[in-house]
């Protein structure tokens, strides 16, 4: 009942000043407003796990250079030494990112495309919503040519028709059999639209051919970041040894798929959270101000 009084007690002094109670409750709105947003988008952004099934324990595996987080992708051949060497991580797959232009139903558009082992879809635990993924047999160079594409393609080229599947798509000007269509919101490992198989494969190359290639495993539950930091560490060292023309300076480190947006910039998301607190702090000290200044 006290509590009740002393409410109606507040009310009846905020509507005595109804351009001072509004001024002060702009302010504290803004500054709460603010820094609310700068905390979920920097923790959204960065600190999150992913929204998937394991989603905390996907990692991705990315080039540093003269021990410095550069986030750039592996050369095809270090991969595959990471591959038969390290341990901890399972379900070891790799990807690259491409831009393909891509014409069909009689228009023709830039996508964002990603480039994969036949278990990208594996790794988030998602099946495709209509037809497959990838098998061994779509990643073999010389193959037939398919692509997996995005819920977004189905519905604005294809109307969402079921019998999308087995139609062909032109990627880069080159027939591909469409074998799967994803769920909507599915754009892992990026901002991909559609997927379509690597093909490459480091033993069927000579070293210094190919493009490069990220990384993407799941992290065993008994092993670290760090210690997984410390085994890539050793594997590059000894590439080092034996290539020092191409690989002097050359790394390798793993991260959480958030942490990689950053790199070695991980200070700038701190930075930001510093700059939520001030402003919460500074639009307090003016609504104190505002009531000192009508207190005198």
């Amino acid at each position: 009942m006290i509590f009740i009084n002393d409410f109606k007690y507040a009310l009846r002094l905020l509507s005595k000043r109804p351009g001072f109670t509004l001024l002060t409750t702009l302010v504290m709105a803004t500054g709460i407003g603010l820094s609310v947003y700068l905390f979920s988008f920097m923790n959204t952004l960065v600190f999150k796990d992913l929204n998937f099934e394991d989603g905390d324990s996907l990692m991705v595996l990315s080039q540093s250079l003269d021990n410095s987080k550069i986030n750039e992708a592996i050369n095809p051949h270090d991969f595959q030494e990471v591959r038969n060497n390290i341990q901890g991580i399972s379900e070891l797959s790799a990807y690259s990112n491409r831009n393909v232009n891509v014409s069909g139903q009689g228009t023709a558009r830039r996508y964002n495309a990603t480039m994969a082992e036949p278990n990208i879809f594996q790794l988030t635990r998602t099946a495709p919503l209509l037809g497959r993924g990838f098998n061994g047999a779509d990643n073999q160079v010389g193959a037939d040519p398919v692509v997996v594409i995005g819920y977004e393609i189905w519905q604005n080229q294809y109307g969402g028709n079921p019998e999308t599947l087995g139609k062909d798509l032109r990627v880069n000007g080159v027939p591909h059999r469409i074998i799967g269509v994803m769920p909507q919101g599915y754009y892992f490992p990026a901002v991909a639209e559609m997927w379509l198989p690597l093909q490459q494969h480091p033993g069927q190359m000579a070293r210094g051919e190919g493009f490069g290639i990220y990384g993407l495993a799941h992290l065993d539950p008994h092993y670290s970041i760090e210690a997984i930091d410390q085994q890539l560490q050793v594997i590059m060292k000894r590439l080092e040894q034996r290539y020092p023309k191409t690989n002097s300076g050359v790394g390798t480190y793993i991260a959480t798929m958030p942490m990689t947006l950053v790199a070695d910039g991980i200070a700038v998301p701190y930075s930001m959270q510093i700059v939520a607190i001030l402003i919460l702090i500074l639009a307090s000290i003016n609504v104190g101000n505002l009531l000192l200044s009508r207190a005198v």
